[in-house]
């Protein structure tokens, strides 16, 4: 509620220009970081809206605009993720919960993408997925083709809120990278949000 609740404002801040809604909304996302960590996925998601959805420029101008616009959440996020990686290794847990695994970089996307637009039952996807998961090479090339066709495809066809859509399940995988999860439903709930 509180990672949706940044994301309005700070779309109601785009549209409306009001100077204090963007401060409003980091405040949000600081309290939804301190409510729930998958909330780190948040800045990510106001750069592809920025960058696809905030207003008619170019590729560089739209690039530019993204980062004035975005950068205090990512140095909330960024911030959050350098003092969660002390804490978590003075708490001494085991290393699944500390430790990142490149894997993740292949699995997070994959399995958000599985997990928000699976058209069946996601427990029996997942079981899939994890038979995939027992030849690497073959699950390299499926998550490959799968994340371009995800992220190119509505860009050709200009369909620019069907790629914000896509982006953001997407960056459902961001604990995963940040944080260095294993894949899990928690770690999509806001892109199934955005589905919604």
């Amino acid at each position: 509620i509180l990672t949706l609740a940044s994301l309005i404002l700070f779309i109601l801040w785009r549209k409306k220009a009001f100077p204090f809604l963007r401060p409003l909304s980091v405040l949000f996302f600081v309290f939804a970081l301190l409510t729930k960590e998958s909330a780190i996925s948040l800045p990510i998601i106001l750069v592809f809206y920025d960058f696809l959805l905030g207003g008619k420029t170019g590729l560089t101008g739209a690039a530019k605009r993204a980062a004035k616009s975005c950068w205090p959440f990512v140095l909330v996020g960024i911030s959050f993720v350098l003092l969660r990686s002390i804490v978590m290794k003075q708490a001494d847990l085991p290393p699944p919960l500390v430790t990142f695994e490149w894997r993740m970089l292949v699995l997070g996307p994959w399995h958000s993408l599985i997990m928000t637009l699976s058209p069946v039952n996601w427990a029996h996807v997942l079981y899939l997925f994890g038979r995939l998961v027992e030849v690497p090479a073959l699950l390299y090339l499926v998550t490959a083709v799968a994340v371009l066709l995800v992220t190119v495809v509505p860009l050709v066809f200009r369909q620019l809120q069907t790629a914000f859509l896509l982006w953001w399940i997407l960056a459902g995988a961001a604990p995963l990278f940040a944080l260095g999860l294993a894949p899990s439903e928690r770690h999509v709930v806001f892109s199934s949000a955005g589905a919604a």
